[in-house]
């Protein structure tokens, strides 16, 4: 990855060129956060979406990456980064998050839309009785993922592709832990969704290794994938009860076991990162495996466009 001092050099390049030229032909649009209720999910969604540095004419479309567990907003500079620096294409982030007050909010709610079936384990050790982070009192606790994904399939996607500039069609997911277990849970049930997949540490210990169980009937099927998948963990992630790392590495053998000339599936192992530092690490690997690297930065004024 280029430097951060060979992006700024390459940016005033261009912002000289541009203002030679006295008109500056892109903008940094602002992060724009929308309040979408649900009539799949008895829910109301904080949906942030964080366009790239884009022509002011508006003629630029773009793929559009999901991520879920986006109660702290999104990180601009790490996308603008990758953008800018030509280490991957310029797409739209759409952050699903909650209408909490900060980052940490909305984490018993995600145990519910993220989990595929109800888990007394999860509702019992994971949920947190504090302050700022709202308890579920009705409905479901956990095994929400059937709901949560008619959510994003039957009201999100379109809402995103009638508002902005999308490919459609062209739609990548990340998610981590419980985020990446809801990644395989669509990509065995629904896996036209998306195109693109980066799973982040997947949860796949939940339920008996439930995701297991998933694939070994999916790939029983006639059914093929049609995907970019990449499949990460961090080496610190074993432990005796959650077994992360073997889980992967189980889940990656099982896909590659059936012969699916669409799939094109990596898997790394991220050394000395442990479950909570290396969830940037898996997303900024992600796209980088999901996405072809341009052949150089969109704001380089000698990059062909």
């Amino acid at each position: 990855m280029k430097t951060v001092f060979g992006l700024f050099v390459g940016f005033s390049l261009f912002i000289g060129g541009a203002l030679d030229a006295q008109e500056m032909p892109y903008h940094i649009p602002d992060v724009v956060t929308h309040q979408i209720r649900s009539t799949n999910v008895d829910q109301t969604f904080a949906i942030h979406v964080l366009q790239p540095i884009t022509k002011k004419d508006g003629s630029e479309k773009f793929p559009v990456l999901y991520m879920t567990d986006a109660n702290g907003g999104i990180d601009e500079q790490i996308a603008h980064f990758l953008h800018l620096g030509g280490d991957a294409p310029r797409f739209i982030i759409v952050g699903i998050g909650y209408p909490v007050d900060h980052a940490l909010g909305g984490l018993n709610i995600r145990n519910r839309d993220l989990t595929p079936t109800p888990s007394a384990r999860l509702e019992a050790e994971f949920g947190l009785p504090v302050d700022g982070v709202p308890s579920i009192t009705s409905g479901k606790k956990s095994g929400g993922a059937k709901e949560f994904l008619s959510f994003i399939r039957d009201e999100l996607v379109p809402f995103v592709d009638k508002n902005y500039n999308t490919i459609e069609g062209d739609r990548g997911y990340f998610g981590d832990s419980l985020g990446g277990l809801f990644g395989l849970y669509t990509l065995f049930h629904e896996p036209d969704t998306f195109s693109r997949y980066i799973i982040g540490s997947p949860s796949i210990w939940y339920d008996d290794t439930l995701s297991i169980r998933y694939a070994e009937k999916f790939l029983a099927s006639d059914q093929l994938l049609n995907a970019r998948v990449y499949m990460s963990v961090g080496e610190l992630e074993e432990t005796a009860g959650d077994q992360m790392v073997s889980n992967v590495y189980k889940m990656f053998a099982l896909l590659k076991s059936k012969p699916m000339p669409d799939l094109d599936i990596k898997m790394e192992v991220i050394p000395g990162e442990t479950h909570t530092s290396v969830p940037a690490i898996n997303l900024i690997k992600g796209i980088q495996a999901v996405y072809d690297r341009p052949n150089c930065s969109f704001m380089d004024p000698r990059c062909p466009q």
